[in-house]
């Protein structure tokens, strides 16, 4: 029997696969797009008979801003996905290699202090041999 899942994962699924989507928005092509609905804001004020009136100037600014925020989240999610798949594939060779320190594993769950105090010990170690 397998066990519901929880509304947090259920939303972290969600949110994964919405990162996903927004994943393009770096590509070329996003690009493109964006230059083209910049173009096509610029034809179309410049057409009117109003010129770009105060509306104009709301819309670019709301959506701009709108946009920007979202991104900022769409960034930061995928920088810390990146950075725990790293972390995980560290993990894993620290375990298959005999000399490393097990200690290693997990540091940075810990204390600035001591990942400081282990980056001296390693440095004298270095130095040592």
């Amino acid at each position: 029997m397998t066990k519901p899942e929880s509304v947090h994962d259920s939303l972290r699924t969600r949110l994964a696969e919405l990162a996903g989507v927004l994943a393009g928005t770096g590509s070329g092509i996003a690009a493109i797009i964006g230059a083209l609905g910049v173009a096509t804001w610029l034809i179309i004020g410049a057409v009117s008979a109003d010129g770009y009136d105060e509306h104009w100037h709301w819309i670019l600014h709301s959506t701009g801003a709108g946009v920007a925020l979202i991104m900022v989240f769409v960034i930061q999610y995928t920088n810390h996905r990146q950075a725990k798949a790293i972390l995980l594939k560290l993990d894993e060779l620290i375990r298959t290699d005999e000399q490393a320190r097990d200690a290693i594993i997990g540091i940075e769950n810990k204390s600035v202090a001591k990942q400081e105090r282990l980056e001296k010990q390693m440095k004298s170690q270095t130095k040592g041999d």
